[in-house]
This record gives structure tokens, sequence and C-alpha cells, in this order.
């Protein structure tokens, strides 16, 4: 027993010199990040990170969970969830206009008879696809904060309330899209800017491991706001235009290189977004709050924050 006692005590000790050395190199860290600015501290992260990898995983599994929404679109359902709805619905996520998604050929069809079983198959892969790309998210979030992943069950859980949320927002934004009446719009258009400011200031606290004050979200719920509606006017006037370009030489396979392409930009801005939340806030944070969170696992104002 007391050979044990003093195996322990060694560990602890080895333990905590270890965490007093983490915790010197972290302080020396954050002031030279300050000396290096804020920009080239973020695009350090990002490589750190290796977020140009993550965007391209993220990409593809928002494609691949986005493609049974449009065949969605092809299939007369028979359930209270109409064709055209989901129709519109990926439309909106591509920056096109309601009925756009028929010009380019995914038009509904009928498919009598086996609606149901079609309906199973493509939701299933779409919340498949959907929570695996929440899963890049909070491991992109786990690294650009540097804090651990989460576990298994709080991975799948929290995936799927961040997957959730995000759907919700899409439903919201498709109503505020171009074709829509005019009334209806405005009161979407501001209910969706209302919406992706509560998206963003969730995400961290969905996709993390460990708690953060609102205060430390602010940032990245800001940011997230003015990217996404950057990136909603952007859409607008350039995937429709990429699509025509692409649809023409090549067909169908052109409007997945066009849809790709935009998605692909779009999980390139969600992952520097997680690395611009976490840098300003360590750039503003007092040092000590910073390397208690990292090592400890908590914000040192978040008690009294809560």
């Amino acid at each position: 027993m007391p050979r044990n006692r003093a195996s322990l005590k060694e560990s602890l000790a080895g333990r905590s010199e270890a965490l007093r050395e983490r915790a010197k190199r972290r302080y020396e860290e954050l002031e030279n990040q300050k000396k290096a600015g804020f920009a080239i501290t973020v695009w350090n992260r990002y490589k750190e990170i290796d977020g140009a990898d993550r965007s391209g995983v993220l990409a593809l599994y928002v494609l691949l969970a986005l493609f049974p929404l449009m065949m969605l679109a092809r299939t007369r359902l028979g359930v209270s969830i109409s064709s055209r709805w989901i129709q519109d619905l990926a439309a909106g996520q591509l920056g096109l206009d309601p009925g756009a998604l028929e010009r380019y050929g995914v038009a509904a069809a009928d498919h009598s008879g086996s609606g149901i079983v079609e309906m199973t198959i493509l939701i299933g892969g779409f919340a498949l696809f959907g929570i695996s790309a929440s899963a890049v998210m909070q491991k992109a979030y786990a690294r650009a904060w540097r804090t651990p992943q989460l576990n298994v069950l709080q991975r799948h859980l929290r995936g799927l309330a961040w997957f959730g949320a995000y759907f919700v927002l899409a439903v919201v934004e498709a109503k505020s899209r171009p074709g829509a009446p005019v009334g209806t719009r405005a009161i979407a258009a501001t209910i969706a800017l209302v919406a992706t400011f509560g998206f963003w200031m969730l995400t961290p606290r969905l996709l993390l491991a460990r708690r953060l004050t609102w205060r430390a979200t602010l940032p990245t719920a800001i940011a997230g706001t003015v990217t996404s509606v950057g990136l909603r006017i952007a859409s607008n006037y350039f995937v429709p235009s990429w699509i025509k370009y692409y649809v023409e030489p090549l067909g169908i396979f052109g409007m997945v290189v066009a849809v790709a392409s935009w998605i692909l930009i779009t999980a390139s801005a969600w992952i520097l977004l997680a690395v611009f939340g976490a840098i300003w806030w360590e750039q503003v944070a007092n040092p000590d709050d910073v390397v208690n969170f990292e090592i400890h696992g908590f914000d040192t104002e978040v008690e009294q924050d809560s």
C-alpha cells in the first residue's frame, strides 16, 4: 500500500509538472500571437487544424446530405410534406429562386406506389450525412479551440441538435428567397436574420466539450451572421450562372460540379468561423481564462455568466 501511495504521488506530481509546462508554453504562445497579429494567427491556426482538408470533407457530407433532399423533390410523397416544398427548400440552400430546380431538370415526378419507401431511404440518407457533417464541425471546433472532443453519446446528441437547428434555419431562409410574396419575404428575412444569429451563437456551445460564456460566443455569432448573409446574397448572383455555365456542356454532371463548388466555399467559411471565434477570444480574453479553459476545462467567468 505505501508503495502504491508513493507511485500515485509521483504520478500526480509528474502530471502537475506537465500541466505547468503546458501552461507556461501556452502563455508564451498567447503573447507571440498578439505580436503576430490577428489575421496571421487565424491563418496559422487554420493550417494547424488542417482547415482545407476539413473543409473538403465537410463539403462532401453537405453535398451528400443535399442531394437526397433534391431527389425527394422528384417524388410525389403522398404525405403532408409536398414535393414542391422540398424542391424549393433544396433550391433555397443554393441561392436559387423557388422552382429553379425544375428548370434545371430536377422536376417533381410521379413515382406512385413507392413514395413512402423512397421518402424513408432519402430522409435517412439526408439525416445520416447531415450528422456526419456535424461531426466534422465538432472536430474542427475542438481543434480550433484546443479542447477535447465530445464523447460518442454527446457527439451524436449534440450533432443531431446542431443539424436540426441548421435545418430549421434552412426552412426559414427558403421563405425569404425571391419568388415569395413581398410581405412574406420581409417577415421571413427578419426571422431568418435573428435565427442565423441565434444559430451561430449556439454553435460553439453545442459543438465544444467545454463550457463557454455567452459573451465568448458573441464574436462567432456576429461574424457567422455577416458571413451567412454575404454568402446568401452572393449565391443569388453566382450559383445560377455557374449552374447554367456547367450544365450546358456537361448536363446533370455540370450541375453537380457547380453545386459542389459553392458548397466547398460555404464549408471553408464555416471552418474559418470556428478558427475566427477561437482566436478572437484568445486575443481579448484574460490569458488566465484561456489557459484555464484549455487545461482545466472551464472559462473562469462561466459561473457568474450562466
